[in-house]
């Protein structure tokens, strides 16, 4: 059970951090091209850059825990279909084996009932 949860949790970095790449890339490049076309631009880039960063860093946070939790109710939900579907199996293998135990013991009856010598009266009845 542990273990799911640490697939749960490394799932989610994976999707956090490949987030976190591509929207670093994104506010570092952007900074730049802002940077290229406005005056005083020094300040603008680095004032941009860290507003991006943070911005980045907080939803990244957001998204890994946001992931995290799906992907655990998801697993939990999975983890009970398994159980949900073991115990079917189970509850038919009983039913075969109980319809089996009725078979017998039906043939058992008509193989008594028809080698009686009362057996036509027991019909009627």
């Amino acid at each position: 059970m542990y273990d799911n949860y640490l697939k749960c949790r490394r799932n989610s970095f994976y999707i956090s951090f490949i987030y976190l790449i591509f929207a670093v890339l994104w506010i570092v490049l952007s900074g730049y091209g802002v940077g290229l076309v406005a005056k005083n631009a020094d300040k603008v880039v680095l004032l941009e850059i860290y507003k991006g960063i943070f911005f980045v860093l907080a939803t990244t946070i957001l998204l890994y825990y946001l992931t995290y939790k799906f992907f655990r109710i998801m697993r939990s939900q999975y983890d009970a279909n398994l159980k949900r579907i073991a115990k079917h199996q189970e509850t038919k293998e009983n039913l075969k084996v109980s319809q089996n135990e009725l078979s017998k013991y039906d043939m058992l009856l008509n193989t008594i009932v028809n080698s009686s010598p009362d057996a036509p009266y027991m019909q009627k009845i």
